[in-house]
């Protein structure tokens, strides 16, 4: 999946998953009790703020994710 020059990527076992479309969003199907690892890499010349939530919580805190909930910071 790419937005603005973002790419994240959602692999299991070292294999991207599929990626599903549906009204202008990208979706992929979680199962339960497997592992998996998101990968973001920026693609901008500027650094970007990245956050990232599974299931809409948030990977850092666990709280609901939005725009003011904390991110990593991706350099250029």
């Amino acid at each position: 999946m790419r937005l603005n020059n973002v790419e994240i990527t959602v692999t299991v076992k070292g294999r991207p998953i599929t990626e599903y479309a549906h009204n202008g969003q990208t979706f992929i199907e979680g199962r339960e009790n497997s592992q998996f690892e998101i990968k973001v890499t920026n693609h901008n010349t500027y650094r970007v703020e990245a956050i990232v939530a599974v299931d809409g919580l948030s990977i850092l805190d666990g709280k609901d994710a939005g725009p003011e909930s904390q991110g990593y910071l991706l350099n250029a």
